[in-house]
This record gives structure tokens, sequence and C-alpha cells, in this order.
């Protein structure tokens, strides 16, 4: 069957009609856009926005100094590997961008493409799929309600993900369309593509999760080429594959990295309750139904052999898989979360309407020709859309420059500005930051207006532990702008939050509310360098420390599960500060001096001094009266494992002590717990027969093996356990978990009852000797010089660990999450560098880029031996290429 020419043909060369064509959508969008605001020299805020020309900024400066993208950044987080767990291509053009025009104005237009280049992108993937030119003007059409979907703002690949901060995902999702449509192309031709290539890599450098639906698509093809060799012995298109395969080996030099040093970057977030059918309009449910019913009739008619509506099929059909069971994909980092694998169904929805409507105009009398075009109305967005886009871009654009606190903050800033470089703090107070500054995170955007660094930051993922900025930000303003998994945040504290402060090397700290300012005035530690109206700036009197000297070698902690540890011994007032190392695994002490610290002593020194209120109180329930306030707050549990009392304090073992009862959630990701049993360990002060109430769901309770009711009194007896002057009235209590949803806390009226292993219940830590030494670090790019009068003690210097740096004596990871090293001599030095896994990734691509550059020809001879047996058009018959239809 003969494909219907265009509608019209205009004496224009043809590339110059596509090129009108492609861009009418775009151009569309474009009156939506307020540019006098969006050209204003002014600093983009709003959203999740602010920290994002930190970013930028901190590139620009690593690769036009040093050519480097992947660098250790001190701006946020008190240090962190910047663009090895986040995506530098929109920061690099955004940075090469900023040396032609206002670095404010660069960022806004790099926020834009995302959004004004998916209808640009459509119309070409449509192209490459041998639509007709009004097939590709529709499917660019047809991108703008995909674009104004209002189903979430969280890596949508649409207006307000972009708007809300989800840059690389925007910027990914346009060159991924334009990659789809290139290697589908690929597939039909059987030949290897670079452009193809090219474009996956752009989508990669964009977006991580580009890469994982670039696999699906891979995986749809593989699928697709698997069932033609079984049915019609139809050899499979190897060229292709090599599109995917080349994509790995050319991104080797950040994926082997990132999946070695994934262990560094904090986890953030679970799956969103996300229901899928009301995510879609009623004429978007319409339209998938009619394009579903189109599309199989195209595969009926070619017995299953159209590669395009076939992948389409699959390539939908994988990311429903992987959306309804993505629990078998949650391990250590969720890549499949509900939020993250929705867009790509969208898109999969979407492909198959554009399929359905280019499949349409070819088989439909013309005369039917405005019918198709009424149907397509009906998806576009309403005008009340385009109003909150414009909105929304107005707020964010307009700048913080504009904002009603903008004034005072200036003010406050400019009292810092001939300082030193330092560590400012800052509360969240989010719907007052919000509204005076323009974001909840407006503050994230002080490394970029002044030389000063945070402890705190965006691209929480980027960070090792996410969790201790935040943790501070509890203390200083009973909020916190994040919750990451494995800590238990705190309630307001300002005291206790000041004297973490010196504990991470905070010099300065910003307040919103009068009550905390009215706190911090009376506080003798602090002083008040500027009142406003909106905000105050206080500084610390005493300078503070960038390096703690401890007195002896430092007991080390070893455990793969380090971290929930390392994230809450701020809680406590003795471990703020105190000098412990950790090890993610039982490796060989450092030197042989750091002795493991004893985990039952451990763990009742710190039961013993939360019972005496040495400590916080847990976030939101100081004052419940469901708070547990007796001794039975000590959990013990273990990841993905049974409990078994011989392996207490081995590896793997993990621990609570709370004013709240046991949630798994506060520590683990939904779909990460999987079968996890909680222990109690329960000491009695003397033999005898106690009561005890086991409140919650989820679980089945057992004491010493045998069966006790939950929700009701238990009686349990305490007989002496144990043999000699080590015999206690001791018992196991075991929580086996059992349903969805899991939590448990424990209450008892027997004052003798308690929650702790026999034994002692104090540990010795080393002193801290700084003041009797002369300590003074220098830094500079990827470089920390040590001056100490103390070689031979052990020195917490206040950066975030991270395994790249390299010294001449061993870095460990230390409390907070900083570096520490006990230097041989007065000077040391420590270099950020490559790792053997860094050089073999960088080995791999470069190879791989040489391989590419001498095989590409061969490629391509190979291609035009191999055409595809059979190919079909669109309305399903045999067909050669076409140039255009």
């Amino acid at each position: 069957m003969k494909l219907r020419k265009n509608l019209f043909t205009p004496p224009l060369p043809p590339w110059l009609i596509d090129a009108v064509l492609s861009l009418l959508a775009s151009c569309i969008l474009a009156t939506v856009v307020p540019w006098k605001i969006v050209l204003l020299p002014t600093t983009l805020c709003g959203g999740d926005n602010p920290a994002h020309p930190v970013l930028m900024q901190s590139l620009s400066e690593s690769f036009f100094s040093h050519l480097s993208l992947i660098h250790y950044s001190y701006k946020f987080w008190g240090g962190f590997e910047a663009f090895q767990f986040y995506f530098p291509l929109p920061y690099l053009f955004g940075a090469i961008l900023a040396k032609i025009i206002h670095p404010g104005v660069a960022f806004k237009l790099v926020t834009l493409f995302g959004i004004l280049g998916l209808p640009f992108a459509f119309y070409w993937m449509a192209a490459d799929l041998q639509f007709s030119r009004v097939g590709r003007l529709l499917a660019s059409l047809l991108s703008v309600p995909f674009l104004f979907t209002n189903a979430h703002v969280m890596w949508g690949g649409n207006v307000y993900s972009a708007l809300a901060g989800m840059i690389g995902n925007a910027w990914g999702f346009v060159f991924l369309v334009f990659a789809f449509g290139k290697i589908l192309r690929s597939y039909m031709e059987r030949s290897f593509s670079i452009l193809a290539l090219a474009f996956c890599l752009l989508a990669a450098l964009s977006h991580f999760y580009a890469i994982l639906i670039l696999a699906v698509l891979f995986g749809s093809l593989a699928v697709f080429d698997s069932v033609q060799w079984i049915v019609r012995r139809e050899r499979p298109a190897l060229g292709v594959y090599w599109i995917g395969a080349s994509l790995v080996l050319l991104m080797a030099w950040w994926l082997l990295p990132l999946m070695h040093y994934a262990k560094y970057s904090s986890d953030l977030g679970g799956n969103w309750n996300i229901e899928l059918l009301k995510t879609f309009t009623v004429p978007e449910k319409i339209a998938v139904c009619l394009s579903f019913l189109i599309g199989m009739w195209m595969l009926v008619r070619t017995r299953f052999a159209h590669a395009v509506y076939g992948a389409a099929f699959l390539f939908l059909g994988m990311n429903l898989f992987c959306f309804y069971f993505n629990r078998l994909f949650n391990t250590s980092v969720a890549a499949f979360l509900d939020i993250r694998l929705w867009p790509s169904i969208y898109f999969g929805l979407y492909l198959l309407i554009i399929l359905a409507v280019e499949t349409l105009y070819q088989s439909l009398p013309l005369t039917l020709f405005p019918l198709l075009l009424c149907g397509c109305y009906f998806l576009v967005p309403q005008g009340t859309d385009f109003n909150k886009a414009q909105s929304w871009m107005q707020w964010n654009y307009r700048g913080i420059e504009t904002s009603q606190g903008w004034g005072e903050l200036k003010s406050a800033l400019q009292q810092i500005e001939n300082d030193p470089t330092a560590r400012i703090s800052y509360e969240a107070n989010g719907s007052y930051a919000n509204r005076t500054f323009g974001s909840v995170r407006a503050m994230e955007l002080l490394p970029y207006l002044t030389r000063h660094e945070l402890i705190l930051g965006g691209i929480v993922n980027s960070a090792s532990y996410a969790g201790i900025g935040y943790f501070l930000q509890c203390l200083m303003s009973n909020e916190g702008a994040d919750w990451p998994p494995g800590s238990v945040m705190p309630a307001k504290d300002i005291p206790r939050g000041i004297e973490f402060m010196k504990a991470l090397g905070i010099q300065y700290h910003i307040a919103f509310d009068k009550g905390n300012r009215q706190i911090l005035d009376r506080n003798p530690e602090v002083q008040k360098l500027f009142d406003g109206s909106t905000l105050a700036l206080y500084t610390l009197k005493e300078k503070v420390r960038m390096v703690e000297v401890y007195s002896d070698a430092l007991p080390a902690f070893y455990s793969p599960a380090y971290r929930s540890t390392l994230l809450n011994l701020p809680r406590w007032d003795a471990m703020r500060n105190a000098g412990i190392l950790f090890f993610p695994s039982r490796a060989p002490a450092v030197s042989g001096l750091n002795q493991p610290l004893p985990f039952e002593p451990f763990l009742n020194f710190l039961a013993a001094q939360w019972n005496a209120k040495k400590r916080v109180f847990d976030m939101g329930w100081q004052d419940r009266k469901d708070r547990i306030q007796s001794k039975l707050n000590l959990f013990l549990f273990f990841r993905g494992t049974q409990f078994d009392p011989a392996k207490i304090g081995a590896e793997g073992t993990e621990f609570m002590i709370a004013d709240r009862g046991f949630d798994p959630e506060l520590y683990m990701l939904k779909g990460q717990e999987k079968y996890s049993e909680v222990a109690v360990p329960l000491l009695r002060s003397r033999p005898g027969e106690s009561s005890l109430v086991i409140n919650g769901n989820g679980y089945r309770a057992f004491v010493n093996g045998l069966p006790v009711p939950i929700g009701s009194p238990a009686r349990i007896e305490f007989p002496l356990q144990g043999s000699g002057a080590e015999a206690a009235p001791f018992a196991w209590l075991v929580l086996k978990p059992e349903g969805p949803y899991h939590y448990a806390e424990l209450s008892s009226t027997d004052p003798d009852l308690q929650s702790r292993f026999p034994g002692p219940s104090d540990i010795q830590l080393p002193a801290r000797i700084t003041d009797a030494c002369q300590v003074q670090l220098e830094r500079s790019f990827q470089r920390i010089v040590l001056h100490t009068s103390c070689p031979g003690k052990p020195h917490l210097i206040k950066f975030s660990y991270y395994p790249k740096w390299k010294s001449d004596v061993p870095i460990s990871i230390g409390t907070n999450g900083f570096m520490v090293l006990t230097p041989r001599q007065e000077t040391t030095v420590l270099v950020h560098t490559s790792g053997p896994i860094d050089l073999l990734g960088q080995g791999i691509t470069a190879l791989t880029a040489v391989a590419l550059w001498i095989l590409c020809g061969f490629f391509r001879k190979s291609s035009a031996r191999r055409p595809r047996e059979v190919s079909y058009d669109l309305l399903g018959s045999p067909s050669p290429n076409r140039e255009d239809a």
C-alpha cells in the first residue's frame, strides 16, 4: 500500500520546511515564557533550584582552571564529590554560556532548554520513524500535553518538574527522545548509528535515569528480536546493540566509579504512592485505549513483525512491570522508584498515541482529517495550565534579588564579605523562607552569593552523610529541609545546636524565627552581627576549629552498616565531638592501634546516657504521652536476616535508642527492609517475674523462643542466665515481621526492667587535646595541607571523608563523617586523586573511543550488507525505506 503524500508541498527546500515545522511547537511554548524576567541579571531562586547555580559555579571553577568535571567541592556538605553522583552536561553548558552572558541569565536559559527543546525532539523522532510531515508536526504538538501534565512535579520530564529543579532530567528527556528515534531507525536499517550513540551519550550525561530508560529500550528490542528469530529465523540487528554496548563503555569513566563509590552516597526518599490511572486525564485515557487497539491491529496484521509498534508495546510493558514489581529492584540504591518510572510509562503511552495518529492519517480518507485534528485538540492543555506555568516561571526567574528579604540578606552578608572563608548554617522555616526569599531552599545559594560554605546543601544524593547537616538544622529550628533515611531527627535545642556548630566547624548562623533569635540573643557564646525584620546573622564569639586532636589512638566501629551509627551519634552529648573511627568492614585496624569499640558496653553506655537525659529529644515526641519513658528503648535490628544472639556486635548489627518505638522506615527505604528481625535485650536487676506490654503491628513477639501476645500484658520469668559472676536475669525479646507495615514499642511498670546487656556501661574515649597543639589547615583545589605541632596524635579534619583522598598515612572515616589521620610529621599533605577504579573507567572509555573511530567504517559497510529481511511501514505493508511521505 502506498503511503500518502503530504497535504501540501511548498516550493521550498525540504530541510527548510522541516526546520520551520520542527520549531513551531517550541515557538508556541516560548510565548508562555516571561522573557523580560528571564533576561534580568538576577539569580534564579524557586523550588529546588537554589543549589544549582552553586553547582554550575563549582563546575566552572574546576573545569576552566583544572580541566576537571568530577571534583571535590568544599561548597556544600562540609565537602562532597561533585558530579560523581550527579550529571554534568547542563551545568557544563551553563558554565560555558556564563563566559559570554551574565551567569544568572545563563542558568535561566539552561533551565528552559528541557522545556523548549522537547517538541523539537519529538518532531525529529517522528522523522526518524518515517512519519509524514503532517505526522511529525502532530507529534511535535502532542509533546505539549506531555509537558503540561499535572500528575506530579518530580522527575517528570514535564514543565513543572523542570521548574521545580529537575533540570538534568528535563535535558535527559530531550536527548532521550532524539536517541529513541535514531535507535529505532538504526534497528529498521540494521545499522550502527554514530548519531544514535551521540544522542545516547548526551542523554546519559544529562541524567542517569536516561541510561535506565535506554536500557529498557534495548531490552525491548532484544525481546522483539528473539521473537523474530524463533518465528522467522530472522537474524538480530547486532549493530543496534553495539550502540548500547558502546554507550556503557564510553560512560565507564563515570559508571564504574559511580557503582564503586555508591556506598558514599546518601540514599534519598522512598516510593511515592502513585495511582497510575488517576494521573491521566479522560481524553488521555480515551486516546490511549484507541491507540492500543490500533497498535494491536497493526501487530496482528503484520503477524507481530512490525518493529516500531512491537518495540513500543514491549517498552511500555517492561516499564509497567518495573512499576508494579519495583520492590524486587530496591536494594542499596532505589533506581526503579515509582516516581522515576512514571515518566517513562507516560512517554511510552504518548509514543503509542503518536504512532496511532500517523497510522490514522495514512489510512483514513482526507475528508476525515479534521476529525483527527479534533481528537488531538482534546489533548491540548487548557489555558489555565499555561497561566499556571507562566506564573511559576515568573516566581522562579524573578531572582532572589527581587525577593522581600533580599535587602536585609545582602546587608547581613556584607558584614562577613571580607572575612576568611567559613561555614554558615541557617534555619529551615520552610513556609517563611518560601514567602520571604522565594524558596524553602533559598539559603543554599549562600556559596554562590558569598565566599562562605555550607554543611548543608542541595543534590542530597551527592552528600556522603546528609543527615548530619539536617540534624543541626533541626536542633536550631525544629525543622529540617529534608530527612534522609538512617537519621532520627532531634527536637529544637539551640544550646546543644551551638555545641554541634562547634563540632562541625560552623562559624556563622542565620536565624529567621523571632523566638529562636531571642534564645540566641541570650546565649553568651554567640554575637549578633546583623539584626533585621526578616533575619538575623550571628557568629560564635570563639573562632571554630577545623581540626580536632585527640590524646590516644581512636577506637574503631567496624560494620558495613556503620552509617546509621555515624548519623545518630550526635543525639548524645558525649558523642558529638568524640573521637571514633568507622570502618565499613572488619579490615585490619590502622597501624594496629585502633582497637574495636566494645559493642555491648558501648550500647550500655549510650542507653545509660539516654536515660539520664544527656542527649536530645526526638523531634515530635518530646511532649507526647506515648513517648517511651521507661528504659525499654534499645532495639537491635538485622537487615534482611534472622536474629542470631551469637552474632551480636558482628558485621551488620544496627541499633536504635529513642523516645519513640521502632520504625524500620527510619533506616531503610520501603522495599529494602525485606525480612528483618528486631531484637531487644531485656535485663532485670534481680531474678523473678516481670510484666511487659508490646504495642504495634506487623510483628510476632517471642521471648527466649516462646510466643508472647501483642497489645496485652505478658508475664515473663527472668531466671539467672550464665554462670558464675557473669550470671544475670537476662532474656531476648525477638520481633519477627509479618505483613507490610511494621512498628513496635515497649512499656513496663517494672522499675527493675530495662533494655540493655549484662556487664559494664562505661567506655573510655580519648580526650581532645587541641588546645595543647598548634594546628593549621591550608587548602586549595583537591589539596589540603595540615600543619601541626602534635605529630603522632589522631587528627580529625572537618571535611567530609571520601576515599579518593590520599596521604602518606592512612585516612579513615571519623565522627560526623569527617576525615581522620595520624600524621607522622609536622606537615602532612592530603591530595584528592583518582583511584584504581577511576583509572580503569577512564581507560575503558579512551580505548572504546579509539576503537569506535577505527571501526566506524566497518559498521557502515556491514550494515549495507545486512538489510532487514522484512520491513513494514505504519500501515503494516512491506515497503522499502522512504525519504519522505
